[in-house]
């Protein structure tokens, strides 16, 4: 990212946490099997930061054998595409929205939009068509399916391959490989303006991105979990997802 990593927008506007009661039950649960929790809840040090960014640019995210698995004409000269391409954990796919004139070339920027957990792993991709507004999108809308994760557009779905557990480290692999593979197919998509947005599991994956990939300029978290070495977050009622 080639921002300052202050400029990172993280919001706190998720509900109330206090409105949820405590839940032990991770936390015993790691205790009855013989985990320190304290020492699990140890800070990373220098040394075990320096091994995550190295693994990170170790890895290879191109987007191969992208094929268009279906097109949508949307009002205001706009179009709705599903695409899916190969990844190391099967195939992997998303929407893009973005304006017809986009197809031939130009410069648009992108916005990357980031689902947040669900039990169920499915996400539904806006219509414009049902929306009451009439104003044409300035640029260019990405919604990856992570890995596991079934997306719906209109009356169709689409269900990417892999673990949907993998949902943060492997969620951001997701998002930077779909990323290339939106500019494989769309020529205007301009990769010097691009924003990485999302809520809650999303908003981690935002910031992520924002620290992984040097062409994200923006990156918004809202109510994005980042105090995973907290012994509030092990209490927490989702506590069992994260743990």
């Amino acid at each position: 990212m080639r921002i300052p990593a202050a400029l990172l927008l993280s919001f706190a506007c998720g509900g109330n946490m206090s409105a949820f009661p405590d839940n032990p039950s991770v936390v015993m649960t790691l205790e009855q099997s013989g985990v320190d929790v304290d020492a699990l809840l140890l800070p990373p040090s220098e040394t075990e930061r320096a091994e995550a960014r190295a693994a990170w640019r170790s890895r290879s995210l191109p987007a191969e054998d992208v094929r268009e698995e279906a097109r949508f004409e949307l009002p205001n000269e706009e179009v709705m595409l599903i695409i899916s391409h190969a990844s190391p954990n099967g195939r992997h796919l998303g929407a893009i929205r973005a304006p017809l004139a986009a197809l031939e070339g130009g410069s648009y920027p992108i916005v990357v939009q980031l689902a947040g957990l669900a039990i169920e792993p499915s996400h539904v991709v806006p219509d414009p068509a049902a929306s009451l507004s009439s104003e044409t999108t300035r640029g260019i809308g990405l919604w990856p399916a992570f890995r596991g994760q079934t997306i719906h557009f209109r009356d169709r779905a689409w269900s990417a391959d892999g673990d949907s557990w993998d949902f943060c480290d492997g969620s951001t692999d997701d998002a930077i490989s779909f990323l290339n593979a939106a500019l494989e197919v769309i020529p205007g998509a301009d990769d010097s303006r691009v924003a990485a947005v999302g809520g809650s599991r999303g908003g981690n994956v935002a910031l992520l991105m924002g620290i992984r990939d040097e062409r994200v300029d923006v990156a918004v978290s809202l109510a994005g979990p980042t105090g995973f070495f907290s012994d509030v977050v092990m209490v927490h009622h989702n506590a069992y997802i994260l743990y």
